[in-house]
């Protein structure tokens, strides 16, 4: 692994946190918001609520889990976790976590680190 690599991988590990995060907060709010909604009625919207949810759950824990698969393998210097990682921090530019998104581009586009997951691909 290339030491310009090491200031990306903690970006991604943020990332990934940031997702599992995602995941306690739904939780969370579906939980508190069951126990407001109890004496109410809606049980249509209530129904869409928990579908909403559950997918955002579960796209949240799967996009965690793949950008902890894609750390692992960028150790490894796999070509493809380069261009997942790319295309990850590229995701991130336009949104609030720019500053990750540039961080994390920064050590993947390095001239150096290019070279390297280019050749051994």
């Amino acid at each position: 692994m290339h030491p310009k690599l090491n200031k990306t991988i903690i970006v991604l590990h943020i990332m990934a946190v940031i997702y599992f995060l995602i995941v306690l907060a739904v939780i969370v709010f579906l939980i508190s918001f069951s126990l407001i909604v109890d004496e109410m009625e809606p049980e249509i919207p209530l129904t869409f609520l928990k579908i909403t949810a559950l997918f955002t759950v579960l796209l949240s824990i799967a996009s965690g889990v793949f950008i902890e698969i894609v750390i692992k393998n960028l150790k490894n210097n796999k070509f493809w976790a380069w261009v997942a990682a790319v295309i990850i921090c590229g995701l991130y530019i336009p949104s609030l976590f720019i500053i990750l998104g540039i961080i994390g581009l920064k050590g993947l586009l390095d001239k150096e680190v290019r070279k390297e997951f280019i050749i051994k691909s």
